[in-house]
């Protein structure tokens, strides 16, 4: 994968994160994801997007970083793992899609997403396409670490 569609979705998720929950992430981290890893997070939001980029963005978060966005996003206090958190761990990987799928249309890939899927548990897998490289991207933001899963492939490979 082309190191600017990468940059691309890295951007969007410190976008996202600032705009939304006045969250500065700061990217600390990238490799390829190892076949058959387990997230290391309790809370996952994934997308799926096809066209000329096919295959899946997921974004895991520990418990307490995802109640400090939920508090941050709605002004609750939350303590533990609900439909509001999983909503709102839905709406960010859904605003990071769509604001990737926005740039990458000005780079002429024209992209269509899914609906987003929220996975929770601790030590829960994303499953990826197994010919699809995954990039796992890693992030720290409020003393908390949590990483952004790229698993694409261009139309040509």
């Amino acid at each position: 994968m082309q190191a600017d569609i990468l940059n691309i979705f890295i951007d969007s998720v410190i976008n996202t994160l600032k705009t939304m929950c006045n969250i500065i992430p700061k990217r600390n981290s990238l490799a390829l994801k190892k076949a058959n890893g387990v997230s290391k997070g309790d809370i996952s939001g994934v997308i799926g997007l096809v066209g000329d980029l096919s295959g899946l963005i997921g974004i895991t978060f520990p418990e307490k970083l995802a109640f400090v966005i939920v508090n941050r996003m709605i002004g609750e206090e939350i303590d533990a793992i609900n439909s509001t958190v999983e909503d709102a761990i839905g709406e960010i990987i859904n605003i990071i899609a769509g604001n990737a799928k926005s740039n990458l249309k000005e780079k002429n890939y024209d992209l269509n997403m899914s609906l987003p899927s929220v996975i929770v548990g601790e030590d829960h897998s994303i499953t990826s396409p197994v010919a699809i490289p995954s990039f796992l991207i890693g992030f720290e933001a409020e003393n908390f670490s949590f990483w952004l899963e790229v698993c694409l492939k261009t139309e040509n490979n």
